[in-house]
């Protein structure tokens, strides 16, 4: 019987890895068209208001969750953006 209950656990797991998975895809797309569009209008990849909105925005998300840590889903986050910046470099030198 509890290994049943693991099993299910790890359904949810594997849901929430799916999930994570597709919401990443579609950030990335997005994130995407967003350095074409900064590469066909001359914008710089880095825009240090809108990380300093992200962070704020992040930090009051996540203000009453204490697993994992803040640390920890703030560095997760700073090395997405980190992906975004260089694609949006590679994208700005490709056109």
């Amino acid at each position: 019987m509890e290994h049943s209950r693991l099993e299910e656990y790890r359904k949810g797991i594997d849901e929430c890895d799916d999930t994570i998975i597709s919401a990443l895809k579609k950030r990335f797309e997005i994130t995407r068209q967003v350095g074409m569009y900064k590469a066909e209008h001359k914008l710089a990849p880095l825009d240090t208001s809108r990380e300093e909105a992200q962070d704020i925005k992040l930090k009051e998300k996540w203000a009453d969750t204490e697993y994992p840590s803040y640390e920890f889903v703030q560095s997760l986050f700073k090395s997405i953006r980190n992906e975004v910046k260089k694609n949006h470099s590679n994208i700005k030198r490709g056109s």
